[in-house]
């Protein structure tokens, strides 16, 4: 029973008097002034084709902003005509539109919108783009009817039609009327130009004369379009892809293809391409990512699926039906592939083929199991996605359980092997119902801890003895020729035993040739205890290179092997290998039951065969102290002034926001723990973790070192990398930079400071918009680590107690010519030179380096500091 008005709705400097009248009430989408007709229906155009803003003809994108406060006196509203979503500018003198994200429409041809007005005589449409860039484009008007116009974007000169980020309408008095619908860029034709597939590599085909770049790794192999060189198996094609993952390359490194119209073409992800399948060779279980980008440089994280088999072809498939298109509608143009996403030990070949793209929800491809059962009970931890199981039997078991398993998809079908014996493991084939698709599943059997007499020493290849009939298998050797038990060549110096072992390593065997036992069977198995840990082993070889000693479980857990290398040629000598930092087993991963050597393990190839011999293998206590599992004390407390800091976590300082502490892309395990009654963060299982600060990201222009408390009990390699999102703070942007710095001496068992100058981080390009922090480190895959006071600061006015310490620690002279002394300027702990491929060269508690033997080039300086710092600098010898 009463209408309220609100005339000047606003903030004045002034009095305003406002005339008002002719208030009318009419039924619901009813304009007495407005069209009484819809705007003509678009044509039906390839949505591939269209990028809309405004059409129920299309899907618009996303975020469109159709008010923004410019000043305007142009009222928006949205109104039905006859049943048709239409845009209404009221007291229109000009009025904005501002797009979510920035529209690339170079791959469009023209805009189309649709106007209705009965009294504006001038309107003008603009396009614009950073600058602010802006052409205006004149709309000829025929008043009290719908007009559709369809402007070539070539009439909007000067402005980058990558970067569109607003439109604007102007010509109004304030007090014109408009109608507009059908906002919407297209270009001509019904069929998009990509993606071309199959990406086989066969003359004639997809894939072999494309522009290919190879990046991340190290000296970038450039990929190789050669013959298959397994034509067997589910790929008998002619031609592949070579892929050479190198060892100093990052776990990232990656080849892609070329951007634009002649490679992979211009397309959009829907239900019929989105399911993307490849086919890999590999000599490693390791990811396998692909991800898709636009010219821009714009793309969602890569998706990553693992081989399940080694030295054969196996497709993989990857689910992109749930990644999104570009927002502002810009079209993929590129593949970029990851073949071996994975740290390495050495380097790995990896071969591809036939990547094609399919559509969604293709039936028939499920080959995986709902339930997995032994003895009628379900395996503990079973998911369909786990594909490696381990069962402990009591002991005195003989009998293998019985294994059953249940298909997801009914008409897939399930092969059941039975492990031969026990220890041993039985395994499932399932296979999709159109029989493209393979999985395998393991269950891997063992008895009770401490019931095999493992490991079983020593390993001296004598009659009645170990070694000498058990099943040797040699690995990566090229023709592998088998390991021979003879009588000694040389029974001479410390071996004077009857017989040994023969490796033949070939000249074209790989670095890492090598021989394993028969799991669970020969070497029996075990637990690291302080009775075992230290490994001994007699070599007799004819050239100076690393022997490298492992052990694995019966799922394949192994840890990276030690390698110690040899000091005489051509006579034995005994080369001891100390695990006592070495781990058991995580639960689920099954027991040790495997040794595996690799007796001339040499990066730098070799120039002819050579033969190794070894014998006497023994497993004994020693090997210094054993790490503790976990801190017993807090991390030290900083004292840093807390204006100098920035603190992602600290209980010194007050935190800034982070979004999460372990990202969904992350490879680890994480959990809040408290130490000594100090919170702590604790990463298990660790690959990488990433750790993000996107909705509030830091400015650390102001600062000159990054801080992290790092406690670890196995740690052999440790990694900190900081990744800047650049100046549009958005990931994938093209302005994004990042820097890893790595740290292979960790120190175990003990509160490690690490201290890193910014500088350090060289190719961090920017600093104020600091998204991401990522710790990654080896053992990969098993890798535990504590973390506390994870900040930056600025060496200023008031320095950390460590810092203190670590800052008066200088190495001079620097640079050094060879074989001169360098000094450090303060006592250390000790000190530690590592050469540019991260191999050790010296370790002393001294507080002089001795540069004799030491070839021209830049070593790196590990310095542990009296409190337990550890500060890195560059060493250059000339």
């Amino acid at each position: 029973d009463q209408i309220i008005v609100f005339p000047d709705f606003a903030p004045r400097t002034q009095d305003n008097i406002v005339y008002f009248d002719n208030i009318t009430f009419n039924a619901a989408g009813d304009d007495p002034d407005g069209p009484t007709v819809a705007a003509p229906t678009p044509p039906a155009l390839d949505p591939a084709n269209v990028l809309s803003v405004f059409s129920d003809a299309y899907s618009d994108v996303a975020g469109t902003n159709f008010n923004p406060g410019w000043g305007q006196t142009t009222q928006v509203s949205f109104v039905e005509i006859a049943g048709n979503e239409t845009m209404k500018y009221a007291s229109f003198n000009y009025q904005g539109t501002e797009f979510a994200s920035a529209l690339n429409v170079t791959q469009m041809e023209t805009l189309h919108l649709d106007m209705w007005t009965a009294d504006a005589t001038s309107v003008n449409i603009f396009l614009i783009s950073p600058g602010p860039v802006e052409t205006a484009f004149a709309l000829p008007i025929t008043p009290n009817q719908w007009v559709s116009y369809d402007i070539p974007l070539t009439a909007f000169t000067g402005v980058n039609l990558a970067d569109v980020i607003q439109f604007k309408f102007d010509g109004g008095n304030g007090s014109q009327t408009l109608y507009l619908d059908n906002l919407y860029f297209y270009k001509e034709g019904s069929v998009t130009e990509g993606p071309r597939n199959p990406i086989d590599f066969e003359d004639g085909g997809y894939g072999a004369d494309w522009t290919w770049t190879v990046f991340e790794n190290a000296s970038n192999p450039a990929l190789e379009i050669i013959s298959n060189p397994d034509p067997s198996g589910n790929n008998t094609s002619a031609t592949v892809a070579k892929f050479t993952a190198l060892q100093a390359g990052n776990p990232w490194a990656g080849v892609e293809s070329a951007h634009g119209d002649t490679d992979l073409g211009t397309f959009l992800l829907d239900e019929t391409n989105s399911i993307i399948k490849i086919m890999v060779w590999k000599p490693v279980i390791s990811d396998v990512g692909i991800k898709l980008a636009t010219a821009s440089g714009w793309a969602q994280p890569e998706l990553k699926v693992a081989n399940t088999v080694i030295n054969a072809w196996e497709e993989l498939t990857f689910d992109f039906s749930g990644v999104p298109n570009n927002p502002g509608g810009e079209m993929y143009d590129q593949i970029i592939v990851f073949p071996d996403f994975a740290p390495r030990t050495q380097d790995n070949i990896v071969y591809f083929d036939n990547i094609t793209f399919n559509a969604a929800g293709e039936e028939g491809t499920d080959a995986s199991l709902s339930d997995l059962q032994v003895d009628g009970t379900t395996v503990a931890g079973f998911s369909p996605t786990v594909l490696n199981y381990s069962v402990v039997l009591p002991e005195g078991t003989t009998v293998v359980p019985t294994v059953t398993a249940t298909t997801n998809d009914p008409e897939a079908s399930a092969v059941i092997t039975p492990a031969g014996a026990i220890p041993g493991t039985t395994s499932i084939l399932v296979t999709s119902a159109n029989t493209q698709v393979e999985r395998t599943y393991t269950v891997a059997f063992s008895i009770e801890t401490g019931v095999v007499d493992g490991p079983r020493n020593p390993i001296d290849f004598e009659p009645g003895g170990y070694g000498a009939d058990w099943t040797w298998t040699v690995f990566e050797n090229e023709t592998n020729p088998p390991l021979e038990i003879i009588a000694n060549p040389d029974p001479s110096g410390i071996n004077t035993s009857a017989t040994v072992a023969k490796f033949t390593a070939l000249q074209e065997g790989n670095p890492w040739a090598g021989v394993e036992s028969q799991q669970g069977v020969d070497l029996g198995t075990f637990e690291w205890n302080d009775d075992n840990r230290t490994v001994k082993i007699h070599v007799w070889k004819p050239v100076i290179s690393d022997v490298g000693i492992k052990f694995a479980t019966e799922t394949g857990w192994a840890q990276v092997e030690l390698k110690v290398s040899n000091t005489v040629t051509n006579a034995w000598e005994e080369l001891t290998f100390d695990f006592s930092n070495y781990i058991n087993p995580p639960d689920g991963n099954g027991t040790l039951g495997q040794i595996i050597i690799f007796p001339d393990f040499d990066l730098d190839g070799r120039e002819q065969d050579n033969i190794v011999y070894f014998d006497n293998i023994t497993f004994s206590a020693g090997g210094g102290v054993v790490t503790p599992d976990e801190p017993t004390v807090a991390a030290p407390t900083p004292t840093i002034d807390a204006a100098n800091v920035i603190s992602l976590f600290s209980d010194a300082y007050t935190d800034v926001p982070v979004d999460t502490w372990r990202t969904n892309w992350s490879v680890a395990d994480y959990e809040e723990v408290t130490i000594d009654g100090n919170p702590t963060k604790k990463y298990t299982n660790l690959d990488f973790v990433g750790i993000e600060t996107v909705a509030n990201q830091i400015d650390i222009t102001g600062m000159t070192h990054f801080h992290v408390h790092v406690w670890s009990p196995n740690a052999t390699l440790f990694r900190v990398k900081l990744v800047d999102f650049g100046a549009d703070a958005a990931y994938g942007g093209g302005d994004d930079t990042e820097h890893e710095v790595p740290f292979p001496d960790l120190t175990q068992g003990e509160w490690v400071s690490l201290n890193i100058p910014l500088t350090d981080f060289a190719n961090l390009a920017g600093r104020q918009n600091i998204a991401q922090l990522i710790f990654s480190g080896q053992p990969t895959g098993a890798l535990t680590v504590y973390i506390d006071n994870v900040l930056f600061y600025s060496d200023g006015t008031s320095v950390n107690e460590i810092d203190a310490v670590q800052n008066q620690v200088r190495v001079y002279p620097n640079p050094v010519r060879s074989g001169e002394t360098v000094m450090l300027n303060a006592q250390v702990k000790q000190v530690d030179v590592f050469d540019i491929s991260g191999r050790m060269i010296l370790s002393s508690t001294s507080n002089e380096i001795n540069t004799a033997g030491m070839n021209r080039g830049v070593y790196f300086v590990r310095i542990h500091t009296l409190n337990g710092g550890l500060q890195t600098q560059k060493l250059i010898v000339n």
